[in-house]
């Protein structure tokens, strides 16, 4: 259950007026409003209708938490908000902003109804205590860690809080990923016994200083490539952390920021004149990471590659300085049999090339290393594999430009993990195989034609 706020209000409706303006008229002064004050914060309006088929407007504050709702009905209007994404920072803001477009415009805001499901939880809206905000923040996040927690434990997955969906599993030393790095099993302890554990949300204190701190921290940790290999994407992105940590420390001077990662970032760009000094000591993406690489395959890459997926050609492509990898999806007729015996017959080496293969419970795979091609500086290897699972199979390429590069293309292709839900259907499906791929766990290398 999160935190947020559910509020009904109500315009003023006089006898003489004949009907009140209709509801296209108040959205669009409420987004003319917002617009003008909220020239910080506010990231889009988009109008739309609500679940229940009401005149709506959804404002974005921040990436990372969604969009708030504000539906129109007759002559009320009902705004919905989760703030435990972000915290206390976040829900006093937002609790002051519709305070100041209450009496903007006009709107007499509701007390709380059970009935209606309406109100402030916490109380703040209401009564302005900080305290009981912080505490009620505290009380859901320790439920919060639980569940993260039973989540990870019941789906054999590296536990997450408060993370977006859509970004990688990152992989770390400690227990728990949060959006300002990773926390461990002391942590985890103190936050279950009844500890503060603030430190993990990214806006914790009230003031727009502290908003682009945790905007600028959260993206460093999560978005952040610490590699020269900087395109114009990330160019851009560099630049918007620039334009925060300025406005952040305008706002505010007393609050500290991370300008030393700041500056490494910025001497990542390739026009950058002088190379990056002391590592940052922030940034899940200086280590590994699991992608979603099509069709709910994943994949370990490092986390300072680049990524692109072509959802139209179910392809997916990585790359860094100078090495690059690329999965591409394929979904077998289901009258074909055993998709192992598929890999044999369609995975042939020719004479002198080395084969890898690899098995597990639930995925098998056959890759074939091909180093007769060059370029002006020498030979390009390529790591050409198929992986297959019931009835999926991806193919494959990696490619090397040296030789030593091998042993990295080798671990992120066995790396590769077939949707979980496709394992009973491959269980059933092994059974039926005239004959195994031999090999056992791990991977075998043989060189075709040098087997004595």
């Amino acid at each position: 259950m999160h935190v947020g706020i559910r509020l009904k209000g109500n315009f003023p409706f006089h006898p003489g007026d004949r009907r009140p303006p209709p509801h296209e008229r108040r959205l669009e002064e409420l987004a003319a409003w917002l617009r003008q004050h909220c020239p910080d914060t506010l990231l889009d309006l988009k109008f739309g209708e609500s679940q229940e088929q009401r005149p709506a407007l959804y404002a974005a504050f921040h990436y990372f938490a969604p969009y708030i709702e504000i539906a129109f009905s007759d002559n009320t209007v009902r705004v919905s908000a989760l703030t435990s994404h972000l915290g206390p920072g976040y829900h006093q803001y937002l609790c002051e902003l519709l305070q100041q477009i209450g009496t903007d415009l006009h709107i007499l805001w509701d007390r709380p109804s059970k009935p209606d499901g309406t109100g402030d939880p916490t109380g703040f809206f209401y009564s302005g205590d900080r305290g009981a905000l912080e505490q009620a923040m505290l009380a859901w996040l320790k439920v919060a860690l639980s569940a993260a927690l039973s989540k990870g434990w019941f789906e054999n997955t590296p536990p997450t809080l408060m993370v977006p969906a859509d970004r990688p599993a990152y992989l770390h030393e400690g227990l728990v990923t949060t959006p300002l790095g990773p926390r461990n099993a002391g942590w985890v302890r103190e936050v279950l016994s009844g500890g503060s554990g603030h430190d993990v949300f990214p806006w914790w204190h009230p003031g727009l200083g502290h908003y682009f701190r945790g905007l600028l921290l959260c993206h460093m940790w999560l978005d952040a490539r610490w590699d020269r290999t900087c395109g114009k994407q990330d160019e851009d992105f560099i630049h918007q952390l620039e334009r925060w940590a300025d406005r952040g420390q305008k706002l505010d001077p007393s609050i500290k920021f991370p300008l030393h990662e700041l500056d490494f970032l910025r001497r990542c760009l390739p026009k950058s004149p002088a190379p990056p000094g002391e590592p940052p000591r922030i940034g899940y993406r200086r280590g590994r990471m699991r992608l979603d690489v099509q069709r709910f395959w994943t994949m370990e890459l490092p986390g300072g590659m680049s990524v692109h997926e072509d959802k139209d050609k179910d392809m997916f492509i990585a790359w860094d300085h100078d090495r690059l990898v690329s999965v591409k999806y394929f979904g077998l007729d289901k009258t074909r049999f055993s998709n192992l015996r598929w890999l044999d017959e369609n995975s042939a080496p020719a004479q002198g090339q080395v084969v890898f293969t690899f098995v597990r419970p639930n995925v098998a795979g056959r890759a074939i290393l091909d180093g007769t091609q060059r370029n002006d500086k020498g030979p390009i290897y390529r790591l050409i594999g198929l992986c297959a699972a019931a009835r999926n199979t991806v193919v494959t390429c990696f490619v090397l430009p040296r030789r030593e590069d091998l042993d990295w293309a080798i671990y992120a292709w066995e790396s590769l993990e077939p949707p979980a839900h496709f394992e009973a259907l491959y269980a059933a499906e092994s059974e039926r195989r005239a004959r195994p791929i031999s090999g056992g766990s791990g991977v075998r290398a043989d060189r075709v034609g040098d087997r004595g």
